[in-house]
């Protein structure tokens, strides 16, 4: 059945053409049948006889009881249902088929329905809280296994308040419920009560679990090379050393091989490839072979759960006093602020304005700020967070800006100390490049309060970095810094205001924000006259290389040339010194003398 406004198409299974009724309100104008091809009609009709599709095309074998299973739903539409019942009886014969469709053939009727409001939920919610309050009314203990607290709570919310009481809701895996008549006791799903199921059964030793541990497998050998450290879930530290294939009773299978402490061997089947991980770890310093068979690092695991529960409950605190305490509100803008800002080069777009608006209020208001500031790459984030540290030097507050690297802090300390070299404004730099008889005076400035700004990397949270009065902390490329890092200064510092800079936000930080958690700003716009950036991917070919550092000196830029690994640095160096020989080539490391990358920087 098709149906158009007025016209309602009939393609019943019994006649040769569809058929096509016209309605004018609530009574047929025409009756036609029609070619389906051309939809052009064949011939108009007086009347015409419609017959339901039943299965394989047989009307009469039997009643719609015959059809239905046990558990299912049958509605019926009607606008009117009674009129339709009349009409029904007094045009068909007695055969035990079509006419008996009525709700008397269903054991448990549950009403009539208006069409416009129906949806199936409500059906099977009513069905559901019908049967709780017969199981109720019988004595019989009613529980529900639900798969997450989500589903729970959204059991809660919807269901009748009269039949809470009489279910018990727990938290477990069921795939279906089941009765047990002799206990009294009857055990639902909340799958069956929300009305979804599993489609797809996972048959253990079938093609499709095979599949899957073979992805698994897949994707783990996919990050591992030879000798690389790795973590098995219930053995600990070990080695990669291959992949080989081993008999396993009558066939063969392959299996990775894990070297251990003194010598140890582990053969790790394919299918339990998922306990094992690429080793990562922090600080650099190698880590130690665990040895097989040793309780220690069944004791280092339980010993690492702990402190990440500790420091999610610490986290927790912070939070909510953060929420709940009153810290110093920053005053409102003077003079000088306005100078500072109308001194800015270039025009505002309208995102920045309404970011710096919404940083500003917060910074105004009592409660501690804890704010999100997202935007892609060169769309205005570094002047609008340079906006809000002058504010706060405005209060007679310090700023901390916490980047993740020694060059991004010697970039921004050069933005902001030309930014605000007009003003009163004592901007320093804290990393691994500050000379040693600068870092001393800069520590008794920030402890004195004579440093206003001081931009750095995780040197700012060193324990030796006492802050007089801090009233800013501004973390930019927050997704390259870990959880504690970002946390630490909210620890030590509970009433400060924190704005996070980010153009790709990490999952967490932006499922805070989208939460309403933290509050986010956002620039979507470019400035004016920004070009796009583009971005092309191929293969190595020394000649793309060649054109494109050319093109870039001839429009009197600079390249930055980026590889991943520092042993090898030299020689690629070397490589473009030869393919562009009118480039002065030099080369910056990490690893490299703090004077020495200075020079470079």
């Amino acid at each position: 059945v098709a149906r158009r406004g007025g016209i309602i198409d009939f393609y019943s299974w019994q006649a040769e053409e569809p058929l096509r009724v016209e309605l004018f309100d609530d009574e047929i104008e025409s009756i036609r049948a029609f070619d389906i091809h051309h939809q052009s009609s064949v011939r108009k009709l007086d009347e015409a006889e419609v017959i339901f599709h039943l299965a394989d095309g047989d009307a009469d074998t039997g009643a719609v009881r015959d059809y239905l299973q046990k558990g299912d739903i049958l509605v019926a539409v009607a606008v009117d249902v009674e009129s339709a019942q009349v009409r029904i009886t007094s045009g068909a014969s007695p055969s035990g088929g079509i006419e008996d469709f009525s709700c008397a053939l269903l054991e448990n009727p549950l009403g009539v329905f208006d069409a416009s409001d129906f949806v199936m939920h409500e059906v099977r919610r009513q069905q559901f809280e019908k049967q709780v309050r017969d199981w109720h009314e019988a004595k019989w203990r009613v529980v529900i296994f639900f798969h997450n607290e989500a589903e729970k709570e959204r059991f809660a919310e919807v269901c009748d308040p009269s039949i809470k009481d009489a279910v018990e809701p727990v938290l477990g895996l069921l795939y279906r419920g089941f009765t047990a008549p002799s206990a009294r006791l009857a055990v639902l799903t909340g799958a069956e009560i929300f009305g979804r199921h599993q489609t797809v059964r996972r048959v253990r030793g079938s093609k499709l679990d095979e599949t899957a541990t073979l992805r698994k497998a897949r994707d783990v050998l996919r990050d591992l090379r030879v000798g690389d450290m790795v973590v098995h879930m219930d053995h600990g530290i070990g080695r990669f050393s291959e992949v080989q294939m081993r008999e396993a009773g009558k066939r063969k299978e392959e299996v990775l091989v894990i070297e251990y402490a003194d010598q140890a061997r582990l053969f790790v089947p394919l299918g339990q490839a998922h306990l094992v991980s690429r080793y990562v770890g922090v600080g650099g310093k190698k880590p130690e072979l665990s040895k097989l068979g040793d309780a220690r690092w069944q004791r280092a695991r339980k010993n690492a759960e702990r402190s990440v529960e500790e420091f999610a409950a610490r986290m927790l605190t912070i939070a909510a006093e953060r929420q709940s305490v009153q810290g110093t509100a920053h005053p409102a803008d003077g003079k000088w602020q306005v100078e500072f800002e109308e001194s800015f080069l270039y025009h505002e777009t309208p995102d920045q304005l309404r970011c710096v608006e919404e940083i500003k209020r917060d910074m105004e208001s009592e409660k501690p700020m804890d704010r999100l500031l997202c935007a892609d790459v060169g769309f205005g984030k570094t002047e609008v967070a340079i906006r809000a540290a002058f504010k706060a030097v405005m209060g007679g507050r310090q700023v901390a800006i916490l980047v993740p690297t020694t060059v991004l802090a010697r970039q921004h300390w050069q933005t902001i100390r030309q930014r605000m070299s007009e003003f009163p404004v004592t901007v320093e730099m804290l990393c691994r490049l500050t000379p040693k008889h600068r870092e001393k005076g800069i520590l008794k400035g920030i402890t004195d309060g004579s440093v206003d700004i001081v931009v750095g990397t995780h040197r700012l949270i060193s324990k030796d970095v006492r802050y007089k009065d801090l009233g800013l902390v501004v973390v930019d490329e927050e997704q390259r810094f870990g959880v504690k890092h970002k946390e630490k200064f909210k620890d030590l510092f509970r009433l400060v205001d924190v704005l996070t800079l980010s153009a790709t936000p990490i999952p967490r930080t932006l499922y805070l924000a989208l939460m309403g958690m933290r509050d986010m700003s956002t620039i979507e716009t470019p400035p004016p006259n920004k070009q796009a950036v583009q971005t092309i991917i191929c293969p190595y070919d020394e000649r793309v290389i060649r054109a494109a550092v050319d093109a870039e000196l001839d429009r009197g830029g600079q390249v930055f040339f980026l590889h991943n690994r520092v042993m090898s640095i030299a020689k690629v160096a070397a490589k473009i010194r030869s393919l562009c020989p009118r480039a002065r080539v030099l080369v910056g490391h990490g690893q490299m003398d703090e004077t020495l990358l200075e020079n470079v920087m």
